[in-house]
């Protein structure tokens, strides 16, 4: 910076005039360097604080979301492992169980019916009757 000091008494007023524009120049400049340097600084400590809130919102956010997430997903494999999954296992084994007893007792029960009707009480009829046939033609 130029200072007034530095004329001598044979510069002409023109000269201090440039001279006294220079100097307001260069303060305008240190100042307006200065407004800039403050405003950046500012601006820096805007930004580091933003970012940490932002990075203080991210990890609650991360946080949350992986509770939330963990137990949605726990309550709903156990929804399914107990509701979907055992009703199918019991309904299918219900199914094939009724399906097996409905086909085995059918089975024997028809079976066991036929050999009672052909074998014991066809027997019994065929004695009952060939017996009182006999006696009836024996009076």
């Amino acid at each position: 910076m130029v200072k007034a000091s530095h004329l001598s008494h044979g510069d002409s007023p023109s000269m201090a005039y440039k001279v006294c524009i220079h100097s307001s120049i260069s303060v305008l400049l240190e100042y307006s360097c200065g407004l800039y340097g403050q405003w950046l600084l500012i601006r820096l400590m805007v930004n580091q604080v933003s970012n940490y809130l932002l990075m203080r919102l991210a990890d609650w956010l991360a946080g949350w979301m992986t509770g939330w997430l963990v137990s949605w997903m726990d309550g709903w494999m156990d929804g399914w492992m107990d509701g979907w999954m055992a009703g199918w296992l019991a309904g299918w084994l219900a199914g094939w169980l009724a399906g097996w007893l409905s086909g085995w007792l059918s089975g024997w029960l028809a079976g066991w019916m036929d050999g009672w009707m052909d074998g014991w009480l066809a027997g019994w009829l065929t004695g009952w009757l060939v017996g009182w046939l006999a006696g009836w033609l024996a009076d």
